[in-house]
């Protein structure tokens, strides 16, 4: 990165660290949610809990990251690094899924509410009101599962209060239809975001890549080994570990 500012190298490497956050977070996500079958039916009470917690923890994180993504690569500094870096060298459709982008996040009302009130920060008692009145009207007891050590303990009820007030955020009219329009939102936007940043970084690329530009700050590709990667459909991502030392 010979050449450039400290606040482009900022903005580049921001970019980055976005896209590889929100790819990281979907993962996630998709690796604790079990399908339907003979897996899930294979599963104790406890553990079934233990994955619901882990996927609505992660789809949380995923909309708060995805809101402050918004505003970082709005901001003055992110937009000077696009602007003189990366969009001379993109096509105007690339360019344009910045503005698809904006609008999708402003169109999705209900970021903002998951951002301040369950995915960065813990929430107050009025982002829980509405859950808890629900959990009160099906008389639903706190429920917790208690083992021998500190990590086998998870509280489930508490979970499932949490969970039911982030999705209310997306759809007021029930939980099962705020899951979908939860995850449905995230899943379209979170793939917007991350080809915009591919198509950004790869403009950059292409600025540096002019022979006209000194060798040592042109870009460098090295093929690096293939490796075998487990299919997400056979990946788990469980809340019970075994934390024993191996012997």
């Amino acid at each position: 990165m010979t050449g450039l500012s400290l606040e482009h190298k900022y903005s580049l490497n921001l970019l980055g660290h976005i896209f590889n956050e929100i790819l990281a977070l979907s993962k996630c996500a998709a690796a604790s949610h079990l399908q339907p079958g003979e897996k899930l039916n294979a599963l104790s009470d406890p553990e079934k809990s233990g994955f619901l917690l882990n996927m609505m923890m992660f789809v949380r994180m995923l909309a708060g990251k995805i809101y402050e993504a918004q505003l970082k690569i709005n901001s003055p500094l992110v937009k000077d690094f696009l602007l003189k870096r990366c969009f001379p060298n993109m096509e105007e459709r690339e360019k344009d899924r910045l503005k698809e982008f904006n609008r999708e996040v402003t169109k999705c009302r209900w970021l903002a509410a998951a951002r301040n009130g369950h995915a960065m920060h813990y929430p107050t008692f009025d982002y829980w009101r509405d859950s808890l009145e629900k959990f009160e009207e099906s008389e639903i007891a706190f429920r917790y599962y208690f083992g021998r050590k500190i990590g086998d303990v998870l509280y489930e009820t508490a979970d499932l209060v949490a969970g039911n007030a982030f999705v209310l955020e997306a759809d007021g009219s029930d939980w099962r239809a705020g899951v979908s329009t939860a995850i449905v939102d995230l899943e379209r936007i979170s793939g917007i975001v991350a080809e915009f940043i591919v198509t950004c970084v790869q403009g950059f690329e292409r600025g540096v890549q002019d022979p006209r530009v000194e060798y040592k700050r042109r870009v460098k590709r090295k093929d690096v080994k293939r490796i075998d990667v487990p299919h997400i459909e056979d990946l788990m991502i469980p809340f019970f570990l075994d934390t024993k030392t191996k012997a």
